[in-house]
């Protein structure tokens, strides 16, 4: 049961031919054209005409196969690159942590240092406190035995003549 295109430009895509040849099938009110491709790739005998769906049935299923190989690569290839994210993800978290423990172990050092070089400069504090009240005693010391040596200085002679008249 050849189908004629004659009416169909041969220039027309494969579209267009198939959906003359469709109508061509309804027309002679025959066998559907799948019913009618199942039977000719059974019996081996295909229309010359017919021959370029055989041809693109056999073309789709293996781009069909190609393109489930290649999504099917691509996911192995999407996971294992979710795993290394999520590697690096853990690989970044655990090193914050390490740099978030170290930073607050300086920051801890650095307040023990603070608090050494204030009670240092408290203590300094306290010394200079104290020398600068010793000075003034000090002074006060010496010039009381001064001014005490003087007395008894000028007063001996006195002292001395009254022991003298008792």
């Amino acid at each position: 049961m050849p189908i004629d295109l004659s009416g169909v430009d041969p220039l027309k895509p494969k579209k267009a031919l198939l959906e003359a040849a469709m109508a061509q099938q309804k027309a002679n009110q025959g066998v559907p054209l799948k019913e009618m491709m199942q039977q000719t790739e059974r019996s081996e005998a295909i229309p010359p005409d017919l021959q370029w769906l055989v041809e693109d049935q056999t073309a789709l299923h293996d781009l069909v196969r190609q393109m489930d190989a290649s999504i099917s690569e691509l996911a192995r290839q999407l996971r294992q690159a979710q795993l290394v994210m999520d590697n690096g993800r853990k690989q970044v978290e655990a090193e914050q942590k390490l740099l978030y423990k170290q930073i607050k172990t300086l920051n801890n050092l650095m307040k023990k240092q603070i608090e050494t070089f204030e009670l240092v400069n408290r203590r300094v504090e306290k010394i200079t406190i104290a020398e600068n009240s010793i000075l003034p005693q000090l002074g006060v010391g010496i010039i009381g035995g001064i001014v005490a040596g003087i007395t008894v200085a000028l007063t001996l002679p006195w002292i001395q003549w009254f022991l003298g008249q008792l």
